[in-house]
């Protein structure tokens, strides 16, 4: 059977990347995941990050554990990490001396803690396959363990700031490294010969402890071979998931980085891959709200039901195929975005 991939928009570097991935296909979560151990892609184009999921990644995690699994293992499941997330989070406010050191162990945590991140958030995918509890049991560690990961990630980009001020390193150049690369740069100070080609693109492979860089014309037809998105600029209307009803027009508000973004004029419609709370003054102020990402318990679909703002979610092109000051008509009600002009 062919495996499809889709593009995510993400907030973790290749660094992260590198050792997170390995963690999905351990043993010890073979209870949780329904899926054989298979490449993960990593993207950077542009300084952004995406990667690219195959549909048995979420829904295969899903569907396997409503169908086998009691509430009461995912509780005992999150209980296990209880006295390592007390210790993750003064680890976030301590003061970080040995830098080096410090971003080692933040992907120790990191790998720990995004599987259960992952597990919550995909879940209530099922539906009506889980019952109540297990929802809100979802939604309470999405509050406890999202957090962690997100202030982790900043931590990271500030720590490996540091690190390069301290090393006379060319700004923003060790996010592009693989875990190995970065171990490896720690004892030797050396760096890829590619490394500068990394900002703009790159196309990394992780498989069962190997990382592999393509670049170049490698790396496009690679990326071909997985991105079945790539080809959209004929698309002009999309589809999603409804987070919360309702029909409006405006002007489009593209959002690709939070860091990046100016304020939005009231009533565009924001876009974004994906948001956090980061976004919520600009989501404040917007007509709507749609989506590459997300179910019914993402950040984007919690805060629209809270603001009662049209939202859709899941279009998973949405960022693709639509642009800043494109004029397009939100539907809500049927989970549609149609570009007027």
């Amino acid at each position: 059977m062919e495996v499809k991939y889709e593009k995510h928009q993400r907030d973790y570097t290749v660094l992260a990347c590198s050792e997170i991935a390995d963690e999905f296909f351990d043993p010890r979560m073979s209870g949780f995941f329904s899926y054989d151990s298979h490449p993960v892609f990593m993207l950077v184009e542009d300084g952004i990050f995406y990667h690219f999921v195959t549909e048995n990644d979420y829904l295969g995690l899903a569907l396997a554990y409503a169908k086998k699994y009691p509430e009461e293992h995912l509780q005992k499941y999150a209980q296990e990490f209880q006295e390592t997330l007390t210790i993750y989070r003064k680890f976030l406010i301590q003061a970080h001396v040995n830098v080096a050191d410090d971003i080692l162990k933040l992907h120790e945590y990191m790998r720990i803690f995004l599987p259960i991140v992952i597990i919550s958030a995909y879940l209530p995918m099922c539906g009506a396959t889980i019952n109540e509890n297990t929802m809100a049991l979802c939604m309470k560690l999405r509050r406890e363990y999202e957090d962690v990961h997100r202030n982790g990630m900043t931590l990271e980009r500030e720590l490996l700031n540091i690190l390069e001020k301290e090393l006379f390193i060319k700004h923003d150049f060790l996010r592009y490294l693989t875990s190995k690369e970065f171990k490896h740069f720690l004892i030797t100070h050396e760096l890829p010969n590619d490394i500068e080609t990394r900002q703009k693109f790159l196309l990394m492979e992780v498989y069962r402890g190997k990382d592999t860089a393509f670049i170049g014309n490698e790396a496009i037809a690679k990326l071909r071979e997985i991105d079945e998105h790539r080809n959209v600029s004929n698309v002009r209307e999309i589809k999603g998931n409804v987070a919360f009803r309702g029909i409006i027009k405006g002007r489009v508000k593209l959002i690709r980085l939070i860091e990046d973004a100016n304020d939005i004029t009231e009533g565009d419609i924001l876009v974004a891959s994906m948001t956090d709370p980061r976004y919520l003054p600009l989501m404040k102020k917007a007509g709507a709200i749609v989506t590459d990402e997300g179910g019914i318990t993402c950040h984007a679909a919690i805060v629209a039901r809270e603001l009662k703002k049209p939202c859709i979610i899941g279009t998973k092109i949405a960022t693709q195929v639509l642009h800043d000051g494109d004029l397009v008509e939100v539907d809500a009600d049927k989970g549609i975005v149609k570009i007027i002009k």
